[in-house]
């Protein structure tokens, strides 16, 4: 059905999606209505200065990026792995084989209250903290995590406004058709683009937030 509908009507089912879900999605009445006259809402602002700050901190991401972005901000951990050894032996292979790469932070929180976090392994790594423990709070997040398909419905919506209105660098059109194919899916979990782990190499897990003190805390104090 979302084939048939056209970039600018699709830009707004999604948006509409959103706030119907945000409203109740049951239409029942006496339920408030969110005023539609004007389509950046303040979850809509979140979002815009989320996916603005991370075009900034990498300019080469692409749509699968900013895709990928967003869905670890409101859906959590794409890998979802229920097996304990195959976690750790994936640490232990990504510990092995990684290399330099961009300059990150050790938490990089996805948004202005956000519920989940990007637990950078390089300076979790220099700084002397426990890779087991990692996997085992992302083992958590992964069980743990209720996605949130409105939220996600809503920050797609809001960067192909912002598309449209150049503040990011991707053309309307590939925006909306590659949004339109991963919600034909249902939101699946992609990858990063070549391009962005060529220049950027991540290497990092999602977790939730309200778990960064059994992370950190839990732990001795790392070696300096």
């Amino acid at each position: 059905m979302l084939k048939k509908i056209n970039s600018v009507k699709y830009s707004w089912f999604l948006y509409l999606s959103a706030m119907f879900l945000m409203a109740g999605g049951n239409g029942e009445k006496g339920k408030s209505v969110p005023e539609l006259k004007q389509p950046v809402s303040a979850g809509s602002i979140h979002w815009q200065n989320l996916v603005l700050a991370h075009v900034q901190r990498y300019p080469k991401m692409q749509i699968e990026d900013v895709y990928k972005l967003l869905h670890q901000a409101t859906m959590g951990s794409e890998h979802a792995v229920k097996n304990r050894q195959s976690a750790f032996d994936w640490m232990q292979r990504e510990i092995a084989n990684l290399s330099p790469g961009a300059k990150e932070t050790l938490v990089d929180t996805l948004g202005e209250n956000g519920r989940f976090a990007r637990i950078h392994l390089r300076p979790y790594l220099l700084q002397g903290y426990d890779p087991g423990k990692l996997v085992e709070v992302f083992l958590e997040t992964a069980n743990r995590a209720k996605p949130d398909e409105w939220q996600l419905s809503l920050a797609l919506s809001t960067v192909q406004k912002m598309a449209g209105d150049g503040s990011v660098p991707w053309r309307p059109a590939a925006l909306d058709s590659a949004f339109r194919r991963l919600t034909d899916r249902h939101f699946p979990a992609v990858h990063h683009s070549e391009e962005y782990r060529r220049q950027y190499k991540p290497a990092y897990r999602v977790v939730l937030i309200e778990l960064l003190g059994k992370l950190f805390n839990d732990q001795d104090e790392p070696a300096k």
